[in-house]
């Protein structure tokens, strides 16, 4: 465990953030109900980050009909073949 990792459980003991949640978070908060495009042109909202039991994902809701899209934190949602929409 890293040393600020420590320390940040050390003055938050109640804190269940573990790894780099505090780091995905801050990437992620200037996104939160931004839109994004993805490869075949279907218009998603980026509502947050999900904790899941193995691994961090950016959760996205299509504005139209469909199904959320969990998307790994390990890579970018760019990575993923999404385009933050220029007029958000």
């Amino acid at each position: 465990m890293k040393v600020a990792e420590q320390n940040q459980e050390q003055q938050d003991p109640e804190c269940i953030c573990k790894g780099n949640w505090r780091a995905i978070i801050a990437e992620t908060e200037p996104l939160l109900d931004k839109k994004f495009r993805d490869r075949e042109g279907k218009v998603f909202i980026l509502y947050g980050v999900v904790h899941g039991s193995d691994d961090y994902f950016y959760g996205l809701l299509p504005v139209e009909e469909g199904k959320a899209v969990l998307l790994s934190c390990v890579c970018s949602i760019e990575s993923y073949g999404y385009t933050l929409m220029a007029n958000n």
